[in-house]
C-alpha cells in the first residue's frame, strides 16, 4: 500500500468509535449518517478497484457495518411498536435503505463474515 493510502487508512481508523460509528471530527460521537458515508464509500472503493480490503481496513468495515445493522434494526423495532399502537403507512427511512444496498454490495464483494445483526434481528 502506498504511503498516501496508509497516511489516510490510519486517520480513518482515528476517526471511528469503538462502537463501530465514525465522526465528523476525532472524540466526537458517532454519526450514523457520518458512517453511513464512510461504509459508501469503502464498499465502492472495494468493488472498483477489485480487490479485497487492506488488512487494516477489513476491521473497521465489519465495525462500522455491525453498527449500521444494530441502527437499522433499532429502527425496525421503533416501527412495529408503532404499528402496534396503530400507526399506518410507516416506511423505513433512507438510512436504512442505504444500509441495505451496502449489504448487497458487501454480499457481493464476500466483504460480509458472520450473519449480519440486522438478519439475525429482524428477517429472521
Amino acid at each position: 500500500m502506498n504511503s498516501q493510502l496508509a497516511v489516510s487508512v490510519e486517520k480513518l481508523g482515528e476517526l471511528q468509535n469503538a462502537d463501530g460509528a465514525w465522526s465528523w471530527y476525532k472524540g466526537m460521537q458517532g454519526s450514523r449518517y457520518v458512517t453511513t458515508q464512510v461504509m459508501e464509500m469503502l464498499v465502492r472503493l472495494n468493488a472498483l478497484t477489485h480487490q479485497d480490503a487492506d488488512s487494516r481496513m477489513q476491521p473497521m468495515i465489519q465495525k462500522g457495518f455491525e453498527y449500521l445493522g444494530k441502527q437499522a434494526a433499532e429502527e425496525y423495532k421503533s416501527m412495529k411498536e408503532a404499528e402496534k399502537k396503530g400507526a399506518v403507512g410507516l416506511r423505513p427511512s433512507e438510512q436504512v435503505l442505504r444500509y441495505l444496498y451496502i449489504c448487497v454490495w458487501m454480499a457481493r464483494l464476500r466483504l460480509i463474515k458472520g450473519e449480519p445483526v440486522f438478519h439475525r434481528q429482524v428477517i429472521r
